[in-house]
């Protein structure tokens, strides 16, 4: 028979589910701090402000993934806290590029592009400046519509997988 030893660490329940968390919290870190730099550089302040506060989720889901493996109560705060903080940022990074609109130099640069093109197919480049602009909300829509998808799904599963933490009579 097989002597454990009282220090050999407890391993944690919900292995994948501490995986995916760790995934995706290191990929939110990534991702923000690629995209800070990116608008730094373009100087597009509002996207460095939300990249902060991307990161900051990042950091949250982190953070909540290390309570979650010692049993901590606080876990749960911390892992669906961290999605609505970044379902938050999401929306209204997107709400504000919705209401701002597409940047003329953008859409001048793209028909400049492949007008020509479309010109000599017949059509006319007032009907393809409308087809970017229409594509640049339709974007920004169907980005808010899959995060909130994704994001509360996310912090529905958190809450869901974390609820052992919260036997009856324990509370935080």
């Amino acid at each position: 028979m097989t002597s454990v030893s009282s220090s050999s660490p407890v391993k944690p329940k919900n292995t994948l589910c501490l995986y995916l968390a760790l995934l995706n919290s290191l990929s939110v870190i990534g991702v923000a701090l690629v995209a800070m730099v990116v608008c730094g550089v373009f100087q597009l302040w509002v996207g460095v402000l939300v990249g902060i506060g991307v990161l900051i989720s990042g950091g949250l889901e982190f953070l909540g993934r290390h309570l979650w493996m010692r049993s901590d109560l606080k876990a749960r705060l911390f892992l669906v806290g961290s999605q609505l903080w970044l379902l938050l940022f999401i929306v209204f990074y997107c709400g504000i590029r919705l209401i701002k609109g597409p940047d003329m130099a953008l859409i001048q640069g793209l028909v400049a592009l492949v007008g020509p093109t479309y010109s000599e197919a017949g059509m006319d480049v007032d009907f393809l400046t409308s087809v970017i602009h229409s594509s640049f909300v339709t974007g920004y829509v169907l980005m808010i519509f899959f995060s909130v998808l994704y994001q509360g799904g996310l912090a529905w599963f958190y809450w869901m997988k974390t609820r052992a933490l919260f036997p009856p009579g324990r509370s935080l």
